[in-house]
């Protein structure tokens, strides 16, 4: 019989510090960051909780290609992590991926260079 996980975020998502616990079936609770993963999957009825790990996520920026000089929403700061874009008509316009390769810092964005086209 397949196990029951849950998954923990790996960070606060609310203003009282509180994680967010995705469960079988896509139910989600906002739990106490003070609560053990076993605490938790006794509490939720699953047979294990496992952290996902901190994910940060920043504001960035295309430096060149297809996309050059437009605001990329966001990426994950940190270098050589990768962003895919699909250019219009979907199917069959130009895509590709991105490489941060400058990390955000303060105000000013991470830095994507384009990495290559499919």
């Amino acid at each position: 019989m397949p196990s029951r996980v849950g998954v923990l975020s790996g960070s606060p998502v609310s203003a009282d510090s509180r994680h967010l616990l995705v469960l079988p079936g896509d139910a989600t609770k906002l739990v106490d960051p003070g609560l053990a993963p076993q605490e938790l999957a006794e509490l939720y009825g699953v047979d294990e909780v496992v952290r996902a790990p901190k994910v940060n996520i920043c504001a960035a920026i295309y430096l060149d290609g297809p996309l050059a000089n437009t605001d990329a929403g966001y990426a994950t700061n940190e270098i050589g992590s990768r962003v895919g874009f699909a250019l219009p008509p979907r199917p069959g316009g130009q895509s590709g991926s991105y490489e941060v390769v400058m990390l955000a810092e303060g105000d000013r964005p991470a830095e994507l260079r384009l990495a290559g086209l499919d």
